[in-house]
């Protein structure tokens, strides 16, 4: 393979890499809006008593968005303690 084809290779898999990354972006992007609409949903749910853990759970969605919105950005994933 000579060096002009050499570039051409490189150029198409910069291509496809871009590619795949809007692909991700917008998938992220529709995980957020899906977990953004299931906390609205939680919170039409909740009743006085004996709902504290769908607080628990609205507040595990929330942190879910936090961690795919640091990924949008290009953050490094965390661990979990690392946002305690």
């Amino acid at each position: 393979m000579t060096l002009n084809q050499n570039n051409g290779v490189v150029a198409r898999n910069r291509h496809r890499l871009n590619l795949i990354d809007i692909m991700n972006k917008k998938e992220i992007e529709k995980q957020i809006d899906v977990l953004k609409n299931t906390i609205k949903w939680f919170k039409k749910q909740v009743e006085p008593h004996d709902c504290g853990w769908m607080y628990t759970t609205i507040d595990g969605l929330k942190h879910r968005i936090k961690v795919l919105r640091d990924e949008l950005k290009g953050k490094k994933p965390k661990h979990w303690a690392e946002y305690l």
